[in-house]
């Protein structure tokens, strides 16, 4: 499998669970806060989301030699270097890689009431994520 088929089914994959993730995005703070299962699957959503960011990502940087990631937010700080992402995207888009490691690691501690902020204001970056990958793809 070429890098440019990886990238794209896993920017076909990101569309669908953002697409998902938008379903949840219309539901009020109280209907979000009631229903375990929403708060279960919004947060699953999101770390398939990041995850194939990160993939994505690592790609990219494996394909064109870039340096080694140190940690998921290098990964888009380093994407933010090469122009892959612009600059303040990716300083931005790095928290999305700390929202991801709260979700797997610390999700004892997770906030409901941020993660539905998450849903509300967030979802965006995803496709500007992909739209800059594509553009950057295109060009390779």
């Amino acid at each position: 499998m070429t890098e440019k088929s990886s990238i794209r089914i896993r920017l076909e994959k990101l569309q669908e669970f953002v697409g998902l993730l938008n379903q949840y995005k219309k539901l009020s703070w109280t209907a979000f806060k009631n229903d375990l299962t929403i708060q279960g699957a919004a947060q699953h959503y999101f770390i398939l989301a990041i995850e194939c960011c990160l993939d994505i990502g690592e790609i990219i940087i494996a394909d064109c030699r870039f340096r080694h990631p140190t940690d998921n937010r290098d990964v888009f700080r380093i994407l933010g270097e090469h122009r892959v992402l612009s600059k303040p995207f990716s300083e931005k888009f790095m928290l999305a890689a700390g929202f991801r490691n709260l979700l797997v690691h610390g999700y004892t501690k997770v906030d409901m009431a941020k993660v539905h902020k998450h849903l509300k204001n967030d979802i965006g970056q995803f496709s500007t994520f992909a739209k800059s990958v594509s553009r950057f793809t295109s060009k390779q």
